[in-house]
């Protein structure tokens, strides 16, 4: 009788004790991953690393337990957040936090602090200073904030509990009936086996069997409690893979790999081997264009790629988003990684259909080597990110090894994609116009938009430099934004004060991003409305990447476009994804003619062919042709010989500002 009651005083002490434990471990953990958070952020902004800052709290916030994550500077500002709702706010919307981080500067300033509930880790840690951008001071420091929440973890620990309580209640019931019969038989050692095998279940020892083969009641309680250990050890090696796996892809997650290393480098301190920072060039576009779920389906099979083309001595691991990170051992040589890096870009990028549509993308690679460009996970990773970024600023390359050089190479990038996105938050988009001409009349009958920018020393930035730096980092919403708000506003002040005879068009780009955005209709409501007396004259561009992805789906915001009086074009016809089928239903005004077509017309018979027919097949379908790109008399006879109706190209005039009074009309 005695043990019974030890067993059940036992059992329930045993969960507060798991509690507590995992309180403690992840105490330890988070005060670990905080403190070398610590370095990680203070180099990064040092370095004015914003988007390795960004990345860095997306790869955290991949971990579902932490709730929240915040970088803020000392006047309060939230710089960096995991909820984007939280982002270039005030930390006054989240008064907890502020009243935390008070706190903590006036009574432990500078040091990483911990504290924990039953529902939550809560930790902070200072940060060097970050550009304040209001001129009051709430905090001595900027500090960055993170909630880990245990909610998850504790009702694991609950059901597992649960589980116990019940089966163990069920047993100890039975084995407490038994006992009283047992009083007049000698069954004390079989309660003893028993009693020992419930004991070693609640402590956690789910590989303790009983192994009871009476045949009588004891034998079937004893098998009872044997298959709920077996039971309970199975789901708790299920529960181990998913806290190591990553859900979506089933690689090593980022914890796991970070063991794994540790331990591969623990044990062979002086072997080389490679780490390898792979980035999916652009795939924010198939995410944009064909939607998460496509997206998703994607990374699957560029997990099993990489499975595929590497040895079960290698480790593969997904970071997070587009971002795997690969442990080579089986290359021996700097030359047998090259080979295999080649040999496994060249198998990521073939094509391969993912819900009815056909995808590749290609990568980039950055590559470090252990142990000479570093001794440490967090070293390995950062040289190898560096590396891969010296491939993004080189668009012939896809390999890069580290080299200490690179580090100057990365700051400059890291500077000029910061450069560019201070200058979209100023507003410093600056618009240039290139007219567009009738063939017959010769007048000048709509302008192209064409948006700009401008480096420190007040000198043009070259599209092909900005546009991707924009377009890898999701900047496309806000840049058009802030070119349409700019472009609108000049022509509008240029209309009411030359008064023309003829409003001519406006043509603006539409970017794919743009139609995806939840908010697109309503800010451009909002833009028909602040310039309303343009607004009848607005063309907006869109080009064939709009046929990548269910392209049904987008026939209702084409619609609502033209319902608002604004007439479409579709830019660059000929160089993309176009179908003519598609093409037929969709709500088009234009069809602009690509300059590639248009360059070597006078000469090149094919070129010849395929400009004469388009313009027979938009004549045909009730489309006005504009042919971009000339800049000859002979193009612009060629052209007017088949019956295109505008041209624009140099031959106009260059893009440039307002008012445009240089060759208003044609020679």
């Amino acid at each position: 009788m005695t043990g019974l009651v030890v067993g059940l005083f036992s059992f329930g002490l045993s969960y507060f004790e798991q509690k507590e434990v995992l309180k403690e471990t992840r105490l330890q953990e988070m005060q670990q991953r905080l403190v070398e958070l610590q370095g990680t952020i203070n180099d990064f902004n040092r370095r004015e690393n914003h988007r390795a800052i960004t990345r860095e709290v997306s790869r955290l916030t991949s971990n579902k337990n932490l709730q929240l994550i915040l970088i803020v500077g000392a006047d309060g500002f939230i710089y960096h957040a995991s909820r984007p709702a939280l982002r270039n706010a005030s930390l006054s919307s989240q008064p907890n936090v502020l009243n935390t981080l008070q706190e903590l500067d006036s009574a432990q300033p500078g040091k990483v602090w911990l504290t924990s509930d039953d529902s939550a880790v809560i930790g902070a840690f200072p940060i060097e200073p970050l550009p304040l951008k209001k001129v009051s001071q709430v905090l001595n420091s900027a500090y960055l904030y993170a909630e880990f929440d245990l909610s998850h973890d504790i009702e694991l620990l609950q059901y597992r509990h649960q589980q116990e309580l019940f089966y163990t209640w069920g047993v100890l019931l039975i084995i407490l009936s038994i006992g009283f019969s047992a009083l007049y038989f000698d069954f004390k050692q079989k309660i003893r086996q028993i009693l020992t095998g419930t004991k070693k279940l609640t402590h956690g020892q789910y590989d303790y069997r009983i192994n009871l083969k009476e045949k009588n009641e004891f034998g079937l309680i004893a098998k009872s409690i044997d298959r709920m250990a077996a039971s309970l050890e199975s789901k708790t090696k299920q529960l181990t893979v998913l806290a190591e796996q990553d859900s979506l892809t089933g690689l090593t997650n980022r914890y796991k790999f970070y063991r794994l290393l540790e331990k591969r480098i623990h044990a062979y301190p002086d072997k080389m081997f490679a780490l390898l920072f792979i980035d999916l060039d652009r795939f924010k576009i198939i995410n944009d264009t064909l939607g998460h779920q496509t997206g998703d389906e994607y990374l699957k099979v560029i997990g099993q790629r990489l499975l595929k083309n590497t040895s079960s001595q290698d480790i593969v691991s997904r970071f997070g988003g587009d971002e795997f990170v690969l442990c080579l051992e089986s290359a021996s040589s700097k030359t047998q990684i090259q080979t295999q890096t080649e040999s496994l870009l060249k198998d990521l990028s073939k094509q391969v259909e993912v819900n009815g549509q056909n995808l590749f993308t290609s990568a980039s690679v950055g590559i470090s080597l252990f142990p000479q460009d570093g001794r440490t996970i967090h070293e390995l990773i950062k040289a190898a990110d560096i590396a891969m970024y010296q491939v993004k600023s080189q668009d012939a390359v896809a390999i890069s090894f580290y080299q200490e050089s690179f580090d100057h190479n990365t700051l400059n990038y890291l500077s000029f994609r910061t450069y560019i996105k201070n200058s979209i938050e100023a507003g410093e988009v600056y618009p240039l116009f290139q007219p567009q001409v009738d063939v017959r009349t010769q007048q000048i009958v709509g302008f192209e938009a064409l948006a700009r920018m401008k480096d420190e020393t007040g000198n043009w930035i070259s599209p092909a430099q900005f546009i991707p730096v924009i377009e890898e980092n999701g900047w496309m919403v806000e840049f058009s934004s802030v070119m349409y708000r700019n472009a609108l506003s000049e022509f509008q002040e240029w209309v009411q004060n030359q008064q023309p005879e003829r409003l001519p068009s406006l043509s603006l780009n539409l970017s794919i991003m743009q139609i995806n955005h939840k908010d697109f209709l309503s800010n451009l409501d909002h833009l028909l409305t602040q310039f309303k007396a343009i607004s009848s004259c607005l063309e907006l561009e869109i080009t064939e990447g709009i046929f990548i992805g269910n392209i049904e789906s987008k026939l209702p915001i084409l619609a609502a476009i033209k319902a608002r009086g604004i007439q479409i074009a579709i830019d660059d016809f000929g160089t993309g994804y176009s179908s003519l089928s598609y093409l037929k239903k969709l709500p088009l005004d234009r069809l602009k003619i690509d300059q590639s077509f248009v360059r070597d017309i006078d000469i090149d018979l094919n070129d010849n062919a395929i400009v004469e027919t388009i313009i027979a097949m938009a004549s045909k379908l009730g489309l006005e042709v504009v042919s971009e790109g000339v800049e000859t008399e002979q193009q612009l006879s060629f052209l007017k010989a088949h019956d295109c109706h505008i041209i624009q190209g140099f031959l106009t005039g260059h893009p440039g500002p307002l008012p445009y009074s240089k060759h208003s009309k044609v020679a």
